[in-house]
C-alpha cells in the first residue's frame, strides 16, 4: 500500500462510509412506525421522514467516498508515489468511478 504521509487517513475514511452505507441499509429497512414519534412531532408523515434521513444517509456515502478519494490522492502525492500529472489524472477517474457507482434505494 501506497501512502503514508497522513497515517493512511484515507482508510478511516472508508470505513467511515462502508459502516454510514451499512447503517442507511438498516435504516431503509426500519419499518414505518420506527420513525412515527419524531414524525409526529415534526408534523409530517412518518414515509415523508423515513425518505428523508435514508436520503441524508445517502448523501453522507457520497461525501464521504469523495473526501475519501481526495484524502488517498493528496497522501500519495506528498508521499512521493505520485507525480503531480497522475495526482491530477486519478482524482478525476477516482471520483469518476466512485461517484458512479448505484446508489440503493
Amino acid at each position: 500500500m501506497s501512502g503514508g504521509s497522513m497515517d493512511y487517513a484515507f482508510t478511516h475514511i472508508y470505513s467511515a462510509a462502508e459502516q454510514v452505507d451499512q447503517y442507511r441499509r438498516e435504516m431503509r429497512d426500519k419499518d414505518l412506525e420506527d420513525f412515527k414519534f419524531d414524525a409526529d412531532r415534526m408534523q409530517i408523515p412518518p414515509e415523508v421522514l423515513k425518505s428523508r434521513v435514508v436520503a441524508a444517509f445517502n448523501e453522507a456515502v457520497r461525501a464521504l467516498k469523495i473526501a475519501e478519494v481526495y484524502a488517498r490522492r493528496v497522501e500519495w502525492l506528498t508521499s512521493d508515489d505520485d507525480g503531480y500529472d497522475s495526482f491530477l489524472k486519478r482524482i478525476d477517474e477516482d471520483l469518476a468511478k466512485a461517484l458512479s457507482e448505484p446508489e440503493e434505494q
